[in-house]
């Protein structure tokens, strides 16, 4: 089901290049990186895009919030981490070219399901069909 999130994703933003970090997000990743091979590089740039779009592996959650604290006391943060279905409604209305995002809340709610990191904690086909997104056409 992970595709059938990046496929909308790629929708909505009209790209397959979705997963990209911008120039200043990997100037400042690349501070961090330095000495790192390049294949390592762009693995720590996916990861930082799936970040971004609040794609996020299990336990993560707790570590990004004692790095923003850390952040914080300098002013300075790489990327805000507030992965609420408002920060994720706008990152998708950044990226997409129309500046529409999603139709309604249920297309955001099932593709955040969709996009979930770990395969368990994504929907089957069969409850994702059942989603009030397909409800309330």
């Amino acid at each position: 089901m992970w595709s059938v999130g990046v496929v909308i994703l790629e929708l909505v933003l009209g790209t397959p290049d979705m997963f990209q970090v911008s120039s200043r997000t990997r100037a400042l990743l690349d501070q961090h990186l330095e000495g790192w091979n390049e294949s390592l590089k762009e693995l720590a740039y996916k990861l930082r895009s799936f970040m971004e779009m609040c794609i996020l592996s299990s336990g993560v959650t707790s570590k990004l919030h004692q790095t923003k604290a850390k952040y914080d006391q300098a002013s300075v943060s790489p990327a805000p981490w507030k992965c609420s279905e408002e920060f994720f409604s706008r990152q998708i209305k950044n990226r997409d070219p129309l500046k529409i995002g999603f139709p309604n809340i249920w297309a955001l709610r099932l593709v955040r399901e969709l996009l979930q990191w770990n395969p368990e904690d994504r929907p089957s086909v069969d409850e994702a069909l059942k989603h009030p997104y397909f409800s309330q056409r």
